[in-house]
């Protein structure tokens, strides 16, 4: 189970905002896991993953689970930092630009 903040003591926006500044919650939001499991491949083919899930959950646990595939992803990941950064900066622009559009619409 992935775990940011305990909302009783932390104002949602700011578990929002801490997410969206957070590398892996951004891979997984925007690439998901299968995009995960494919890099540790990439980067270390040692590391092997089941022919078949139950489900992404299934996979994510998997990934997030493991020594191993933690270990890749822990000395690797900032290889994925750019992509995964421009993902977020145009999804960012494309809100940004349908919130503006939305100024404009006369009711």
């Amino acid at each position: 189970m992935l775990t940011l903040q305990d909302l009783r003591t932390t104002p949602l926006i700011d578990v929002i905002d801490e997410a969206n500044q957070d590398l892996i919650l951004n891979w997984l939001a925007l690439e998901g896991p299968a995009s995960i499991a494919r890099f540790i491949t990439e980067q270390d083919p040692s590391v092997t993953f089941e022919p078949n899930y139950v489900g992404i959950c299934h996979l994510c646990n998997d990934i997030f689970t493991r020594p191993d595939t933690r270990e890749v992803l822990h000395a690797n990941a900032s290889k994925a930092r750019d992509r995964i950064a421009m993902h977020r900066a145009f999804l960012e622009a494309a809100r940004a630009d349908k919130e503006l559009a939305g100024l404009y619409v006369k009711s």
